[in-house]
């Protein structure tokens, strides 16, 4: 199996066991999840190859995205 969960400071991690690193899908890291939470994140991904995971599932941190409510971006 390539993702497992792990105990962090607040909750759960879902991680790649190949790089270490925290999944994120949909720009949000799985992690300080309970345990239902981050078992179903591993139901939803845990049966794709690593081809087929490479198109939405990331590991690392979200990329910051700019504050469009405010207009900062205009």
């Amino acid at each position: 199996m390539r993702y497992d969960t792990r105990r962090d400071r607040t909750g759960w991690t879902v991680f790649d066991r190949w790089t270490g690193q925290t999944v994120v899908l949909g720009r949000c890291e799985q992690a300080g999840l309970s345990p239902e939470a981050a078992n179903a994140v591993l139901w939803r991904i845990g049966g794709r190859s690593a081809a087929e995971g490479g198109a939405d599932i990331l590991q690392g941190h979200a990329p910051s995205w700019p504050d469009v409510s405010s207009g900062a971006a205009r």
